[in-house]
């Protein structure tokens, strides 16, 4: 094919000539860059908005003192109809606010869960930095000798 054939010697001595020159050190591990996560939802305003407006039962909402049975007679009358209604709205948005409440837990666990995951990741990548650093002394030392 018209190329020449391979000289063992030379490239021989250029290998050696490469090592003796180009010394290989493994990078020094450092933590792994990590996307930081939004504000937790625990303080967020949509969550005490929820709680404080949509978890009262309806008898919560009925006032006190003297005007508390003034205001039990008109809502009877003005909501005979739609009270059924009404009622099921209320039980709705109160299991809603129980959602995002069991939601809010799940995230923390997840989030617990992936720190953990971080801390293994972390461990794992200086236990492969600590052997490439033996590695790379020992190929030193083979390099070394070969130069002798």
């Amino acid at each position: 094919m018209g190329s020449e054939p391979l000289r063992v010697d030379e490239l021989i001595e250029e290998l050696r000539e490469r090592a003796s020159r180009d010394i290989w050190a493994p990078a020094a591990p450092t933590p792994l860059h990590r996307e930081e996560f939004g504000d937790p939802l625990d303080g967020h305003p949509a969550i005490e908005y929820l709680h404080r407006n949509w978890t009262r039962t309806a008898s919560e909402n009925g006032g006190t003192g003297a005007n508390r049975g003034v205001r039990a007679s008109i809502s009877k009358a003005l909501y005979a109809l739609p009270r059924r209604a009404l009622r099921r709205e209320r039980e709705l948005l109160t299991q809603l606010a129980s959602l995002s409440d069991a939601l809010v837990t799940r995230c923390r666990q997840l989030e617990a869960q992936i720190d953990d995951l971080h801390a293994q990741l972390d461990e794992r990548a200086l236990e492969a930095g600590a052997r490439e650093a033996r590695l790379a002394a020992e190929l030193d030392s083979i390099r070394r000798k070969s130069a002798r």
